[in-house]
């Protein structure tokens, strides 16, 4: 017999040949429900320590955070959800609150659940946890928990509304990604990580911001450079026009085993055109010997970038516009090229691309 809910969820089959017989559902229903990846998001982030003037509905520059994440036992059990909870430490005491279904009542193997705290904080960084339990033995049994941070400031003392800020681990590394509700005069924003919560932080990736808007916006990055089980923090920070940081976070991930790519890439470079610092990226698929370098328009070389022996992966190289010397270098066009050949079956790899430098 096989038993299947409009397609909707995995299917569950059971035999026998007479008298009653059990549905086995997938995995036993040994573990509690889990909250999905990249779903656990907030409004706002940051958080202000005074109120609104306007508290009904919820505005950004309120005491306000609104929950929500997406709690599944799709692959874990099969039973239907049946609570959700936040946690988290405001000033030394811990605190929990009860989380509702999205759609009114807990009866899905998949809920929406959500939460609206409003409460007199302190200024400072928090962690959230969020978990989700199914309604398995009869009994509450709760799963793993997601988590997040967000971040409580004065009011008006930050010019972004940050609505929602996740990092994930996928088998090409660590995806980091953040929505912004508006901004005013922010310049660029960094992603610094680092093996440890207390730092410290390199930056590994910088991206344009928005500048002024009153329209929401998604920015995402990709972090290959990571090694399977490790664990990483990140932090997002805004620059603004004045120069200005604000960090938000950070996240921690715990990376899974990483699937090695299937063919060698170089990468187009980013930004570009850029002025103080270029990404380049590319990816091996088996060990190799790797050469990455820069050269100028009339194609000599000033700059090398990567020199020996790399294992499989994706990586990640910065170039800060000088070269060998130390020595900035003239605005223009610039090429890098990748040369790469394998340890084992002697496969080489070649690609050249270009950027400009403009400061």
């Amino acid at each position: 017999m096989r038993v299947s809910d409009k397609n909707v969820y995995p299917a569950m089959t059971g035999s026998d040949t007479v008298g009653n017989f059990t549905i086995n559902r997938a995995g036993g229903d040994a573990t509690g429900p889990l909250i999905k990846p990249g779903t656990l998001a907030l409004k706002w982030n940051p958080v202000c320590n005074v109120l609104a003037d306007t508290v009904t509905p919820a505005v950004a520059g309120d005491t306000v955070l609104v929950i929500q994440a997406v709690a599944s036992d799709s692959s874990s059990g099969l039973s239907p959800i049946a609570a959700a909870k936040c946690s988290l430490n405001i000033g030394g005491t811990p605190y929990t609150f009860a989380m509702s279904a999205g759609d009114g009542a807990f009866n899905s193997v998949v809920e929406t659940v959500r939460d609206t705290v409003r409460v007199v904080w302190s200024k400072g960084n928090y962690k959230l946890f969020v978990m989700a339990a199914d309604n398995s033995a009869k009994a509450l049994r709760w799963g793993v928990p997601d988590s997040v941070w967000f971040t409580v400031t004065a009011k008006g003392a930050l010019s972004v509304s940050m609505s929602m800020m996740n990092a994930w681990a996928t088998d090409q590394g660590i995806g980091i990604t953040w929505r912004t509700e508006s901004e005013d005069g922010t310049y660029r924003w960094l992603i610094e990580r680092s093996g440890t919560e207390g730092g410290p932080y390199a930056q590994i990736a910088m991206l344009d911001a928005a500048g002024n808007s009153s329209q929401p916006r998604t920015y995402s990055h990709l972090d290959p450079a990571v090694q399977p089980g490790g664990t990483y923090y990140y932090r997002i920070v805004e620059i603004d026009q004045d120069g200005q940081r604000t960090e938000f976070g950070p996240l921690v991930v715990l990376a899974r085993g990483l699937r090695p790519p299937d063919d060698y890439a170089l990468a187009a470079a980013r930004p570009n055109p850029f002025g103080n610092r270029l990404e380049i990226r590319y990816q091996l698929p088996a060990a190799s010997t790797v050469h990455l370098a820069i050269y100028n328009i009339t194609g000599q070389k000033v700059r090398t970038l990567q020199d020996g022996e790399q294992g499989a992966g994706y990586f990640t190289v910065p170039w800060d516009g000088r070269n060998q010397e130390g020595k900035q270098m003239a605005n223009g066009v610039y090429f890098y090229k990748l040369s790469a050949s394998a340890a084992g079956n002697g496969e080489s790899f070649n690609a050249i691309k270009k950027a400009m430098l403009l400061k």
